[in-house]
């Protein structure tokens, strides 16, 4: 299986015909091979498989396909028209953490998100940890890299306070 420069999924066709061989759905697969899912088109009907997906053919670079996506995050407006940085450093105050180290990393992270245009992603976050909080959702200390971001922690997605642990988050953001 991979994913294209757009995010769908596609199969080899090994992998679809292990699917099919094991009695599983393949009719929303998307072959990796044009040849082989041309081939399947042509001849499904007559072996009573179903058919395969098409790839979507879009008018579309996928930078401009990404950059459409990343500004259609399906939230409430009182989140898409939230101000981080107030959000931000009231929880930094929530939190006995309203230092100018803090404030200071917490300005410097926004900045670097900004530049990146990823404002979106962290509003839809604090919408997605809210919703989590609310409904009992347990969710993970953290993974990675991301574990570097205060941005992250004040939002909650991680457990693990960066500044106390000499963290840079220019290894998440890089």
């Amino acid at each position: 299986m991979i994913t294209d420069a757009y995010g769908s999924v596609k199969f080899s066709v090994e992998e679809t015909l292990d699917k099919l061989y094991n009695g599983n759905d393949i009719s929303q697969f998307v072959v990796n091979d044009a040849n082989e899912n041309n081939l399947h088109l042509k001849h499904h009907t007559h072996f009573e498989l179903p058919a395969l997906q098409q790839s979507p053919s879009l008018d579309l670079t996928s930078e401009e396909f990404h950059t459409i996506l990343s500004h259609s995050w399906i939230m409430p407006d009182k989140y898409k028209e939230m101000d981080l940085e107030s959000y931000l450093a009231n929880e930094l105050v929530k939190q006995n953490m309203a230092t100018e180290i803090y404030t200071a990393r917490v300005i410097e992270e926004l900045d670097e998100y900004a530049k990146r245009d990823m404002l979106d992603i962290l509003k839809f976050l604090v919408y997605l940890m809210n919703v989590c909080r609310d409904n009992s959702i347990v969710t993970g200390i953290g993974r990675g890299s991301s574990v570097s971001s205060l941005v992250l922690y004040l939002i909650g997605v991680h457990y693990i306070d960066p500044v106390k642990y000499n963290l840079s988050y220019k290894e998440f953001l890089r």
